[in-house]
């Protein structure tokens, strides 16, 4: 197995990881406990960059994981900026 391939693989794990700690914040009532979402997306992500998926990577990963309004949710300053 090639680098790339090792890569690829460990991002399949982690957007799965991703998934299952949303999965987890998730109340019966619909609502998500953004900040232990958070909180659990950050540890992830450093365990994610000690394995070599680059943090640019793993963000990308979130973006294409979770949905969109949870996205806006945990970085609500990524979204927040208005046209000049």
């Amino acid at each position: 197995m090639n680098r790339d391939d090792h890569i690829d693989n460990l991002k399949k794990q982690y957007a799965d990881g991703i998934f299952e700690a949303y999965l987890e914040c998730e109340h019966e009532s619909g609502t998500v406990d953004t900040p232990e979402l958070k909180s659990r997306l950050e540890r992830l992500g450093k365990a994610a960059s000690v394995e070599g998926i680059h943090p640019a990577e793993f963000h990308e990963l979130v973006f294409g994981v979770l949905p969109h309004d949870i996205v806006i949710s945990l970085y609500p300053e990524e979204f927040g900026k208005t046209a000049a």
